[in-house]
């Protein structure tokens, strides 16, 4: 059988043999594959967050010994299911019902329900509590807000359609631009707070404050402490 023809369906539980005189019995095994190949992942009903996912990858080492279940998919690493695209030169799924994904080199991701893209050096996904941690220099894109963020570090809550940033966050909303070491970003919301000596530019104007609260629905900035700026006239705008 060729292998870019061949299918795997992988189970959270493995198929047990009995012995006798003993009850059923788990059958750990290893398996290893080289060259094209697809494959499909059945989550077990009894997961709260069951779901199908399909892998494709050039090379796979996988492991269901009961304690250390793991799937390495190694070169042109892609996981999808029918909302979320994962790509990346390897990706690591481990955990009881495959709960984990660790994906690195050359990370990148689509959210299509959620008009969510996102590029970053490593990426750890849990699928039971739907957060994804981006480490390395990270960018996500919030297509239905418009909105570009760029960080070092983000954690993104989908469930809250939350995103922790930190570490040279910038974020660009139209002529708005924002700087900060700390942001909290609410996808929902359109609002954005920013902590660690933040920076807003926007039309020109440039503001400076201890704290900063964006609200991205109309780029209205609330500031506090340390209160200070830069107004820049407009041009067209006449003085009396």
């Amino acid at each position: 059988m060729k292998a870019g023809n061949t299918l795997f369906f992988l189970r959270s539980r493995i198929g047990a043999r009995k012995k006798r005189g003993t009850g059923p019995a788990r059958i750990p095994f290893v398996v290893r594959f080289r060259g094209a190949l697809a494959l499909l992942l059945l989550v077990g009903a009894y997961a709260s967050f069951a779901e199908v996912f399909q892998f494709k990858a050039d090379g796979m080492v996988g492991s269901r010994a009961t304690g250390s279940e793991q799937i390495i998919l190694s070169g042109n690493a892609r996981v999808w299911s029918s909302s979320l695209l994962l790509e990346a030169d390897r990706i690591v799924i481990s955990g009881k019902n495959n709960r984990y994904l660790q994906c690195s080199g050359n990370v990148k991701g689509t959210d299509t329900k959620k008009g969510i893209y996102f590029t970053t050096s490593s990426l750890w996904y849990d699928r039971e509590q739907k957060i994804a941690r981006m480490e390395g220099e990270s960018y996500l894109e919030d297509k239905d807000n418009g909105v570009i963020i760029k960080a070092h570090f983000i954690q993104y809550d989908d469930t809250a359609e939350r995103a922790m940033l930190q570490v040279g966050v910038r974020i660009f909303k139209d002529t708005l631009v924002c700087r900060a070491e700390y942001a909290l970003y609410q996808k929902k919301e359109k609002r954005l707070e920013l902590q660690g000596s933040p920076v807003v530019f926007k039309e020109g104007d440039e503001l400076r404050a201890r704290r900063m609260w964006v609200n991205l629905d109309n780029n209205d900035v609330v500031m506090e402490g340390s209160v200070s700026g830069t107004i820049r006239e407009k041009q067209g705008t006449s003085k009396k």
